[in-house]
């Protein structure tokens, strides 16, 4: 996926983490998750 390292950069936070803080949780979606390769960075 092209944004991870800018959002990871940007946000301090990887990818995964920052959808489910900012994206997620605030929608009451508890049994959403996301994975992806650059969530390693």
């Amino acid at each position: 996926m092209a944004g991870c390292p800018e959002i990871a950069r940007v946000t301090a936070a990887p990818l995964p983490e920052f959808l489910t803080e900012r994206l997620f949780e605030p929608l009451g979606m508890v049994d959403t998750g996301f994975r992806t390769a650059c969530g390693q960075t």
